[in-house]
């Protein structure tokens, strides 16, 4: 058990601590929180035995650590910010040294002790490395491991996760939640989540006062607003907020934006610009062919003027009456094939009439069946979808009931509802925020 009353601390003319008072029962882990300078590690200093308050009383497992320092010393397991580590030491041999001095006289049990201990924090496979060659997270380990040897029935942990990776914080937390049950335990960390995952309570300590001394649970019911509720509805904004207002038992309410909603709205756009691109290939795809009979008929048309010199020679040494003779026959051939070129031109424009024509209608008749499909399609026209926000009710269950029925009759079925919570963190910010507005408000007076 660790008891403080009634402590003050003075460093010089300037007081430091203003008559604190807590208690952390047999078996608690209890978390000391508070800005920069609020006194959190005078008080871990004077509970360790290193400080001596100006006034009050500390009390270690019954031990008063004013008038039996070294009995109430003995229960105390201690790790500070900065972990005091030999850097010329191996772990094993700074472990072993530790045990010495906590009153661990048979060399067997010092080594049973320190195996143990490397395997709860991790250090087993760096025991015989020098402390000064280990990283930082490494060094928070031995230093923890340091605290829990001897067992003490009470640990005093300034910052334990400090330095630490996401990995090891988790297995720091499900340690100390281990060692809970058998040791008392007070940890301060600026880890707020941390300590509302491990903590059983939770002092709040603001300029050298305590400003709270609570359950964390019982923190986030008695600070957050009384009948608020998160709510999520299938229905029309509009209409919602109109039923609310006209509503006599809420109190208000806000609409928490989606950020599905704005994901879905980034989709669209990228479906919408990925069909551009789509079309854009298309067009590309259907202009190459084009430019290809472009560059082969090119070639043609060189053999072509070649054709003609040699076609030229040929003709000036040929007798003028046999190319005569040739040519009437191709004439009256080619004169034949001219009229039916020019019939297969007008079914050809004929028929890219038609399917121009078919085309133009088919586009105008499915953009009037999608405005159609937009008017009589809610979804599609955004007027219902799920709707989050956040009410705070009048009437607790009663006011609850009534929301229930109203939303019922109206058709707008409630998908999801939960109480409304604070986290440890926006206590922790609204305390702060209190007190400094009731400072400035003194300082007017």
């Amino acid at each position: 058990m660790i008891e403080i009353k009634d402590v003050v601390k003075y460093y010089g003319n300037r007081q430091v601590l203003k008559s604190i008072s807590f208690r952390v029962e047999d078996g608690q882990i209890a978390g000391l929180l508070g800005p920069n300078g609020a006194g959190k590690s005078t008080t871990m200093n004077i509970l360790a035995g290193f400080l001596s308050p100006t006034e009050g009383e500390v009390w270690i497992q019954g031990y008063d650590i004013m008038t039996s320092p070294l009995e109430g010393r003995s229960q105390i397991g201690y790790l500070p910010e900065t972990p005091p580590l030999y850097d010329d030491m191996t772990v094993e041999e700074y472990l072993d040294f530790i045990g010495r001095l906590k009153g661990i006289k048979d060399k067997d049990d010092r080594k049973k002790a320190i195996d143990e201990l490397a395997e709860k924090t991790g250090i087993a496979g760096v025991t015989q490395r020098l402390i000064g060659n280990l990283s930082k997270g490494f060094r928070q380990r031995v230093g923890l491991a340091q605290a829990l040897i001897g067992d003490p029935p009470v640990l005093i942990l300034d910052e334990p996760a400090g330095g630490l990776d996401p990995g090891q914080i988790i297995e720091i937390r499900e340690l100390i939640r281990k060692l809970g049950g058998d040791h008392t335990i007070i940890l301060s960390s600026h880890l707020l989540s941390e300590l509302q995952a491990v903590c059983d309570k939770v002092i709040i300590m603001v300029d050298g006062e305590i400003a709270l001394d609570d359950r964390p649970a019982h923190l986030a019911r008695s600070y957050g607003d009384q009948g608020r509720i998160l709510l999520t509805v299938k229905g029309e904004p509009e209409a919602l907020s109109r039923l609310l207002e006209e509503a006599g038992f809420v109190e208000e309410f806000t609409f928490i934006p989606e950020p599905e909603a704005r994901a879905g709205e980034k989709k669209k756009s990228e479906t919408r610009a990925g069909e551009k691109k789509k079309s854009e290939a298309r067009d590309e795809e259907k202009k190459e062919p084009e430019a290809e009979t472009k560059e082969k008929k090119e070639p043609e048309a060189r053999t072509e003027e070649k054709k003609e010199p040699e076609a030229e020679t040929k003709e000036k040494k040929e007798p003028e009456a046999r190319t005569e003779e040739k040519k009437e026959p191709e004439a009256r051939a080619e004169e034949k094939k001219e009229p039916e070129a020019k019939t297969q031109e007008k079914k050809s424009g004929e028929d890219s009439g038609k399917e121009e024509s078919l085309s133009h209608n088919q586009k105008k008749k499915k953009k009037k069946k999608g405005k159609k499909q937009d008017k009589t399609d809610p979804v599609t026209a955004g007027t219902t979808r799920e709707l989050r926000l956040s009410l705070k009710l009048k009437d607790g269950d009663q006011s609850r009931d009534q929301l229930f029925y109203l939303l019922a009759r109206k058709k707008m079925p409630i998908i999801h509802m939960e109480e409304a919570e604070m986290s440890l963190e926006d206590v922790f910010v609204r305390l702060i925020n209190e007190y400094n507005q009731k400072r400035e408000e003194g300082k007017e007076e």
